[in-house]
């Protein structure tokens, strides 16, 4: 193809056809001429000229001064209204401490107005509520001790024969079945029975759980032992003492219808000395466990029960 001023023709054709392009010029743009575009345009289009003959003024500096924003170069300046209220950065940065004075604790803060608590027991004493120790006592006494003091409970008349001198028992429920009936010959028959038993026991671990035969007794009052069982037959709250040594510490439990395991308390090292209270139903069954045992390990252990 080759363009003549506004006529384009196809090359190499014997007989070209001429396309007059006269039609499609609308003589709108800006038109230059070489020399002029020199003139304004070097180095492949970019400007030469610096227009207003600075090229530093645009170039400009922000600076602060208290809380006011300039532009250099007369850029004008702005306000920085975020402050704090009070114009201290770190006042709001507080330490907290504590402090203690006998049975007053006090928490300080820095800055601030410290409070103090008091944790005073009502009688100043940390460990008179604390049981440090139970134990069955000679005529069927109950003994806790509790801040170093002995507390007995007197539970002899529990085991005595009832007696109404004389009297009328009052207040007493219609019988509902047939052994409700209420008389004194029945009353003198329930309480005739004790329900109560003591076991000795001396085995030997062999470092497996395992769980003691009781058979071997001083007394067995209502008929409770069974070989290794204790078997509940008539229902109320029961007490179980524990004493007794051991060579390597075993852990005791008094265990519940093969369920419920209740732990028995070291004294000190290989001294068993501990007492469980447990409300059962007739049909219970109870036994002495030891949890885990070390082959060869030695058990002198009494194990008392006792129908309250």
């Amino acid at each position: 193809m080759q363009l003549s001023t506004n006529t384009l023709t196809i090359t190499n054709n014997p007989s070209p056809t001429s396309i007059d392009l006269s039609g499609y010029l609308d003589n709108t743009d800006t038109q230059l001429t070489e020399a002029e575009v020199d003139a304004f345009v070097n180095n492949n289009g970019y400007l030469t000229t610096e227009v207003d003959g600075s090229t530093s003024n645009e170039l400009q500096t922000i600076s602060k001064t208290g809380n006011t924003v300039s532009l250099s170069n007369g850029g004008g300046s702005f306000t920085d209204a975020v402050d704090d209220a009070d114009n201290d950065p770190d006042n709001e940065i507080q330490d907290l401490s504590s402090s203690a004075s006998g049975t007053d604790r006090t928490i300080n803060i820095s800055g601030g107005t410290s409070t103090t608590i008091s944790v005073a027991d009502a009688d100043n004493s940390t460990s008179n509520e604390t049981i440090t120790a139970t134990s069955f006592e000679a005529g069927n006494i109950i003994r806790f001790v509790e801040g170093g003091v002995n507390r007995d409970l007197d539970i002899s008349t529990l085991n005595a024969n009832l007696n109404v001198n004389n009297n009328n028992l009052v207040n007493v429920s219609d019988p509902v079945n047939a052994q409700d009936a209420v008389n004194l010959q029945y009353l003198e028959a329930k309480d005739a029975t004790d329900y109560a038993f003591k076991s000795i026991i001396n085995e030997t671990g062999t470092g497996s759980p395992r769980t003691f035969d009781i058979s071997t007794f001083d007394f067995d009052e209502g008929n409770l032992i069974s070989t290794t069982q204790v078997s509940i037959t008539e229902s109320g709250v029961y007490l179980f003492t524990i004493k007794g040594t051991s060579t390597s510490n075993a852990n005791l439990v008094v265990n519940v219808n093969n369920a419920t395991d209740y732990p028995v308390g070291l004294i000190n090292l290989g001294k068993y000395y501990d007492t469980i209270f447990l409300k059962l139903t007739v049909g219970d069954i109870i036994e002495l466990r030891a949890t885990s045992t070390t082959n060869g390990e030695l058990f002198a252990l009494e194990f008392f029960g006792y129908k309250i």
